[in-house]
């Protein structure tokens, strides 16, 4: 399985079709066929892009791991609920709903984002809006994260 990394800005129709970078396509159809499920990220104002068998298990561990917690109710609204099957057509190309768009605040330029087994969709000025934000190296979870992954 190949991992994705880099990113790449592109331009989006009015229509919400966007062409899939070359360097994040050809893995996706050789992998799933282009089969990809899309949602909303959990946290920030962008969309997440999954192979689609990625995605089942992602389901199947929200169906096995079920609780009647407000809070629970409101990630699977969120993640689940939102979620949308697309397939990158013969031209490479994907066609994002409008629901998910306006959610995410897409415009005409986005990025696509690799980040191993997904890929992010941003509207390239939220990114850079974001991206201006400085990484607190002394918050306790930022800590922990890094020592767990060793960087």
């Amino acid at each position: 399985m190949t991992g994705f990394k880099g990113q790449r800005n592109i331009i989006a129709d009015n229509k919400g079709r966007m062409t899939i970078p070359t360097i994040f396509r050809e893995p996706l159809l050789e992998e799933c066929g282009g089969k990809l499920t899309i949602t909303l990220h959990l946290h920030v104002d962008c969309l997440v892009v999954y192979k689609r068998q990625n995605w089942e298990k992602i389901e199947e561990k929200f169906n096995k791991k079920r609780d009647a917690s407000i809070q629970f109710s409101d990630i699977s609204r969120r993640f689940i609920g939102n979620g949308e099957d697309i397939q990158v057509d013969k031209t490479g190309r994907i066609l994002i709903p409008r629901d998910l768009r306006d959610k995410a605040f897409l415009k005409k330029k986005v990025t696509v984002i690799g980040l191993g087994t997904l890929l992010e969709i941003w509207d390239t000025n939220l990114l850079e809006k974001a991206s201006k934000v400085k990484l607190d190296t002394k918050d306790p979870e930022v800590v922990r994260i890094t020592k767990l992954l060793k960087l």
